[in-house]
Formats: structure tokens, sequence, C-alpha cells
């Protein structure tokens, strides 16, 4: 319930914003997708480890509520449009708040539905290991979504769309 919700409110946002803002937010978007390219030709070898010695771990178990947020579903929607059909089924599906893997995985088991450069932000930056050959660009990947959420909000005090319960996350 709670991810529709947020998917939801995403599409809201976006319906709701005129050429000059969507092109703001879209500027936003490019930018999380460029650092998450970064990271994925820059920590090749910390991807591969995670799918030959982890095997998706990270994607079992948890409570996908806490991973995926409004901001991500903002970044699908406004980045990849034609994902967003098959991410709200998913996202619809998601009943309980622990789900054995994560709603998002083809089949249940992989691989991840998200687009491969425009995956939750807690999805492409979280390693169970010491990343110091990308911290760089880690880093430029946090900037790039406290960007996206400084905007969105910046949207609710200006009045751009919608009441502000909207926004709430």
């Amino acid at each position: 319930m709670v991810l529709i919700s947020r998917f939801r409110r995403a599409a809201a946002f976006l319906e709701g914003l005129d050429a000059s803002q969507r092109a703001r937010v879209d500027s936003a978007c490019l930018r999380i997708k460029k650092a998450q390219q970064a990271i994925l030709l820059r920590g090749a070898a910390y991807l591969e480890h995670c799918g030959r010695v982890c095997r998706g771990l990270c994607c079992r178990n948890l409570k996908v509520d806490e991973i995926v947020s409004l901001y991500d579903f903002i970044l699908v929607l406004a980045s990849a449009p034609l994902s967003a059909d098959l991410i709200a089924e998913r996202a619809r599906a998601a009943k309980g708040l622990q789900n054995a893997d994560c709603v998002f995985l083809k089949d249940g088991s992989g691989p991840c539905l998200f687009p491969e450069d425009l995956k939750p932000e807690r999805c492409i930056a979280s390693f169970c290991f010491s990343t110091g050959l990308i911290r760089r660009e880690l880093s430029c990947l946090r900037r790039s979504f406290t960007r996206l959420v400084v905007l969105v909000w910046w949207c609710r005090f200006q009045g751009w769309c919608f009441p502000a319960k909207v926004l709430m996350p």
C-alpha cells in the first residue's frame, strides 16, 4: 500500500509541473542518472562481486517500502516513463511490510525491473564492503539525490503544483 501511494504521488507531482518546472526536475534526474552510470562504469568490479559472491542477498528479506522512496519514483517516472506500468503493477502487488524478495525483481529472483542506470538510491549506493574506489561517485550520487529532494520540497513552498500533503514522504 505504501509503495503504490508513493508511486501515485510521484505521478501527480510530475503531472502538476509546467514545462520550465519539468525541465528543472528532468535536469536533476539526468544528474542522478549520470552519477549512477559513473558508478556502474568505475565500480564494475564491486557490482560483479555483488552478483557473484552475494548473489543479490541485499534484495532478499527486506522492507522494500524503506528502500524505495517518493523521490526514487519521481526519478524513474521522469527518466524512464516506459517502465512506469510495470513498476506500478509491482508496487500495487506489494502488500506486506516485509517481503521475502524485493517485489521489483523479475519472477521474484531477478533481474531488477528498474532500468540499469535508474535504480533507487539505496540499491545502487549500498555495498556490504569498503568502496574506496568509487567514493567520489557515491558522493556525487548522494548529492544529486539531495538536489532532487530539495527541488521537490521547494515546489511545495513555491506552490508549483498541488497541496502540500501530496509531497509528504
